[in-house]
């Protein structure tokens, strides 16, 4: 029971990890975008 609880657990933090990703990489891009064209 507690093995597959943590499993459970390990698996939701992958998942929130993958999305967090996902979500944050095409900010990243935008921000080196805008640092490039400020740059110049």
């Amino acid at each position: 029971m507690l093995f597959s609880y943590n499993k459970m657990a390990y698996g939701g933090f992958i998942m929130l990890e993958v999305m967090g990703i996902y979500i944050a990489y095409p900010y990243l891009f935008l921000y080196s975008q805008e640092d490039r064209v400020m740059c110049g």
